[in-house]
């Protein structure tokens, strides 16, 4: 046998082992990168006391909006019933559900005045997703952590579920959301949304 056909294969495989490990490294750095992002702006924008807090919250919202993947964490949650959907029904379930979902969890990266925000760690989970954990530290409350799941969608790192005290959001609401689609239907799960909305939108 030539020493060639030796070298080659084990030149190959250093050169995988290289590639994959930097590819991995690399969405690590990514998912840090943009957890990290989220929470200086979380800072910026809701610690400014110009304008309305609503405004603020709002405004923080439609940046953090971008930085989910809400069509995966929609067909997620809903589950079998997203293919029962009609495309009108898919489209005012994903808004219902990202503005509840942003009201409910985008507090989780601070940024409100006496918030102290830290990035704990940053591992891989499985060939394709990062978990990157936060803590979130309130004077007189209870320390909260989130592991916030990041994926590489379309080229761009993406968050797709989040877990609270070890507890994934998204399969939480896939049971509650099922158990009244199967009592009401898909219409009265919309019907809830919406009801939740107004109330949300009557405290302000």
């Amino acid at each position: 046998m030539h020493l060639k056909s030796l070298i080659f294969p084990g030149v190959l495989l250093l050169v995988m082992t290289w590639v994959s490990t930097a590819s991995a490294d690399d969405k690590e750095a990514q998912a840090e990168a943009l957890v990290q992002d989220l929470m200086h702006v979380a800072t910026d924008i809701l610690s400014d006391q110009g304008g309305s807090l609503l405004d603020r919250e709002t405004q923080f919202h439609d940046i953090v909006r971008e930085k989910f993947d809400f069509h995966f964490i929609s067909t997620l949650v809903a589950g079998k019933y997203w293919a029962q959907m009609t495309e009108a029904q898919k489209s005012e379930f994903q808004k219902l559900f990202s503005d509840f979902f942003l009201k409910s969890y985008a507090p989780l990266l601070g940024g409100y005045p006496g918030d102290n925000t830290v990035l704990l760690f940053v591992k891989r989970f499985g060939l394709k997703d990062v978990y990157v954990q936060t803590e979130i530290r309130r004077k007189k409350r209870r320390t909260v952590r989130s592991d916030w799941r990041i994926r590489d969608v379309a080229g761009m790192s993406r968050i797709i579920d989040l877990a609270v005290s070890g507890t994934s959001v998204g399969f939480s609401h896939k049971a509650g959301f099922q158990r009244v689609i199967e009592k009401r239907g898909i219409e009265g799960l919309l019907g809830l949304l919406r009801l939740r909305a107004e109330q949300v939108a009557a405290q302000r």
